[in-house]
């Protein structure tokens, strides 16, 4: 009488597969989870970069708006002169 291997024939191969299974699925979580662990890191990143142009924002502010002024004011300055070179020289406004 031969002795019969408890994990012989179909048992032995339902093993494999269910180990085989077992591996995808624990390589698919460690995946998951080093790529939230990198999106994490990359948020942290990007978070100190917004802040850091905030602060710098907020520091030229005033510079802004005073060139916003100015180019207000060079733009009224500009019309001004046409209209001075359209009478000196007797052309209609606006050509």
């Amino acid at each position: 009488m031969a002795l019969r291997s408890p994990y012989s024939g179909p048992e032995r191969r339902n093993e494999g597969i269910s180990r085989q299974v077992a591996i995808a699925i624990m390589s698919v979580v460690i995946t998951v989870f080093i790529q939230t662990a990198g999106i994490i890191w990359w948020a942290s990143g990007i978070t100190h970069r917004v802040e850091a142009v905030e602060k710098s924002v907020a520091k030229h502010d005033d510079t802004m708006q005073r060139l916003t002024i100015m180019e207000t004011n060079v733009t009224w300055i500009k019309e001004r002169m046409q209209e001075v070179l359209n009478h000196a020289y007797g052309r209609p406004r606006g050509s």
